[in-house]
């Protein structure tokens, strides 16, 4: 069973022993916001304040609010992680705690904040989460723990590469730092449109407030010469981020390659060449794929020549 299994595991079980003390009436709406939040695998509520109110219409339930304070309070956070150990946890979690944000309980208020505070004191990657619920929520009572949290990210500006990436590129940085982007390059598809062909998606990710403040992926799709895609056994992939050392690339028949250059997003440029050295590849440099939030620039982004 994994952690975040028994993360949830936990909760429930100390929900459904409290549920035995409530009335039938109460214990159906417990239930329906417990199914709501449980529906939700990821955490998107980030995105925007509409997200961040979803579950509103539960948040002035007293009963309902103090029943899930009293429930986390025997659910300790996993505070101890690895990389990329706790992404993603629990997506229903967050959405509770977004409810507790908006109730203007005080018992729920308290919470969120020893929650942010053990987060920030073990520099938890989740807490880019509070980041982006305290940008979206009015509340004096959370503007010290918010000012301590952004002037946390502040002060890592200048060794993430996310952010020395996106100042290299004269990219302004919204004031809240809550922005990414996403380019999407394939590589260039033969002459011969009929001829059968590997296709490589390689995607950089941008990320700053993220445990991972980018990461570069490879994936490859077999294309017949009808068109249709069909995905194969992965021939060649990779998922690089700020974490890894050693770099390794799968490729055909399982046999490995070690990569030469020291993958980041500054020198982007030597990495694609690389790969296309190697596995015969030739990546498209003009018609690529951008995805931005919150990002205004007057050049195209970044395309490696």
């Amino acid at each position: 069973m994994s952690e975040i299994t028994k993360f949830e595991e936990k909760i429930s079980n100390s929900l459904e022993a409290k549920l035995k003390k409530v009335s039938d009436t109460d214990k159906k709406e417990i239930i329906k916001f417990f199914d709501k939040v449980n529906s939700y695998i990821y955490f998107v509520a980030s995105r925007s304040k509409k997200d961040i109110y979803r579950l509103e219409k539960f948040a002035k339930n007293t009963l309902l609010i103090e029943l899930f304070v009293e429930t986390l309070k025997e659910v300790e956070y996993p505070l101890e992680f690895t990389p990329n150990a706790y992404s993603g946890i629990y997506g229903g979690y967050w959405y509770i705690i977004s409810t507790f944000t908006i109730s203007n309980n005080n018992k729920a208020e308290e919470f969120v904040i020893e929650l942010a505070k053990k987060l920030l004191n073990s520099k938890h990657p989740d807490l880019y989460t509070f980041r982006r619920i305290f940008s979206y929520v009015e509340n004096s009572k959370f503007e010290e723990i918010k000012q301590e949290i952004n002037n946390y990210y502040i002060s890592l500006e200048e060794d993430l590469e996310s952010y020395i990436w996106a100042k290299e590129n004269d990219i302004k940085i919204p004031s809240d730092h809550n922005w990414y982007i996403d380019l999407d390059f394939t590589n260039e598809i033969p002459e011969n449109e009929n001829d059968e062909y590997m296709q490589i998606n390689l995607r950089v990710r941008i990320h700053p407030l993220f445990e991972k403040d980018w990461s570069i992926r490879l994936e490859s799709i077999q294309q017949n010469p009808k068109g249709i895609k069909k995905y194969y056994p992965i021939e060649i992939y990779g998922c690089f981020n700020s974490y890894e050392d050693e770099l390794i690339v799968h490729k055909y028949r399982r046999k490995k390659y070690t990569l030469k250059t020291k993958v980041n997003l500054r020198n982007l440029k030597e990495f694609m060449a690389e790969l296309e050295s190697t596995f015969k590849l030739k990546f498209d440099r003009e018609n690529y794929y951008i995805s931005t939030y919150r990002i205004k620039t007057e050049k195209k982004i970044m395309a490696p020549s």
